[in-house]
C-alpha cells in the first residue's frame, strides 16, 4: 500500500519510525509547512518531499494518506483526502465537534474509503493489560480506576498555546483517557467535571467522573497542562476485588491480594522499538484493514466519533458546573 505523510512534527516523526516495520507498506512522500524538515524525512524515507496537501495531490496517487498536522486542520485535511478516494489515517482528536465527526464519517462512507483515527493508547502494552485485567477478573471485578496525565508548558510559538487554535487539554491530551474510558466501559451515562481554563498562563486543567449506573465501578481521569517545567507524566490506578495495578513512571507493578507485587510481564514485539509499539500497531492495524485481512481495526470511526461526543459533555459540564447526561 502507498501511503504519504503530512505532517512531520511531533506526531509525524513517530510515524516516520514506525513506517519501516510495517509491512507492505510504501512510503511515497513526506509533507510539511517547513519544507526543510519535510526534505529531511523524505531523504531518510527514500520519497518526495512536498511543502503542502494540496502540492502532493497534484502530484501524487497515493493509495492512503497519514494526517499528522495539528488538530484544527484535521477535519479538512482529511474531508479533502476522503473526497480524492483515498483511504485516510487521521491522528487524533478525530475532530473538535461531532458534527465535524459525523461528516468525516458519511463522506468517507460515500466515497467508499477507509477511516481511521489514531487513538493509540488502544494498542500500548500497559493499557492492553489493563484491559486484559478487567475483562477476564484475574484479580475480581473492577471497583475503581483512575487515570491520569499531565504536563509543563509547551515551547514558546507553538499553536497549542494559542486558544484560538487549541481547544486545550481536553481535547489535545485528556482525550487519551477518555478514548481508554470509552474503549473499556463505552459511553457512560453521564459526565461530572471540574476545570479550569486560564490561557494567559497556559493553565489547562480537567477531572471527570464518569457514571456508569449499576454497573458497581467508579471511574476518573485527570488531565492538564500549566506554565512549569513538569514533564509528561501519565498513568493508572486500577482497584480489583483482589488486587490493584499502578501505572508509573513507565512500569506497570501488579499488587495482589496476599502475596508479594511484581512488575507486570506486557506484550513486545521482536524487532520493533518500545517507544514506538503502540504506534506500529495502530497503523498496521490500518494497512491490514485495507488489505481485506481485518474486518475492523480496534478503533472504529464511530467509536472516535464517541470520544469526541463524550469530551464534549466533559467541557459542558466544566462550563455550565452540572452533571450532564449522555
Amino acid at each position: 500500500m502507498k501511503i504519504t505523510l503530512v505532517g512531520a512534527g511531533g506526531m509525524g516523526a513517530n510515524h516516520i519510525q514506525a513506517f519501516p516495520y510495517v509491512k507492505g507498506l510504501e512510503v511515497m512522500a513526506i509533507v510539511d509547512a517547513n519544507l526543510e524538515i519535510a526534505q529531511r524525512y523524505a531523504k531518510q524515507m527514500n520519497c518526495r518531499a512536498y511543502h503542502s496537501l494540496d502540492e502532493m495531490l497534484e502530484h501524487e496517487q497515493p493509495d492512503a494518506v497519514d494526517i499528522c498536522v495539528p488538530s484544527f486542520l484535521h477535519t479538512d485535511y482529511a474531508l479533502k483526502c476522503i473526497d480524492r478516494g483515498l483511504h485516510v489515517f487521521c491522528e487524533k482528536p478525530m475532530a473538535h465537534t461531532c458534527r465535524e465527526a459525523d461528516e468525516m464519517i458519511a463522506r468517507a462512507a460515500h466515497s467508499g474509503v477507509k477511516l481511521m483515527v489514531g487513538q493509540v493508547l488502544r494498542y500500548w502494552p500497559e493499557y492492553r493489560f489493563l484491559k486484559a485485567c478487567i475483562d477476564d477478573q484475574r484479580y475480581g471485578k473492577l471497583c475503581y480506576l483512575s487515570l491520569t496525565r499531565q504536563y509543563g508548558m509547551h515551547p514558546e510559538g507553538s499553536w497549542y498555546l494559542n486558544p484560538d487554535l487549541c481547544k486545550m487539554v481536553c481535547y489535545e491530551m485528556h482525550i487519551h483517557d477518555t478514548d481508554m474510558v470509552n474503549y473499556l466501559f463505552g459511553l457512560p451515562d453521564a459526565v461530572d467535571s471540574v476545570g479550569s481554563e486560564r490561557p494567559e498562563i497556559h493553565m489547562s486543567y480537567i477531572n471527570t467522573h464518569y457514571l456508569y449506573h449499576g454497573k458497581g465501578f467508579a471511574v476518573s481521569a485527570l488531565g492538564g497542562w500549566n506554565d512549569s517545567t513538569l514533564p509528561w507524566a501519565g498513568g493508572y490506578l486500577a482497584a480489583f476485588e483482589h488486587g490493584t495495578l499502578e501505572y508509573k513512571n513507565g512500569v506497570v507493578t501488579c499488587y495482589p491480594s496476599r502475596t508479594e507485587p511484581f512488575t507486570a510481564q506486557l506484550e513486545t514485539l521482536e524487532g520493533v522499538p518500545s517507544e514506538i509499539v503502540g504506534v506500529y500497531q495502530e497503523l498496521t492495524e490500518f494497512v491490514d484493514w485495507i488489505a481485506g485481512r481485518i474486518e475492523k481495526t480496534a478503533v472504529t470511526p464511530q467509536s472516535a466519533r464517541n470520544t469526541i461526543f463524550m469530551v464534549e459533555k466533559e467541557c459542558e459540564s466544566v462550563r455550565t458546573g452540572q452533571r450532564i447526561a449522555l
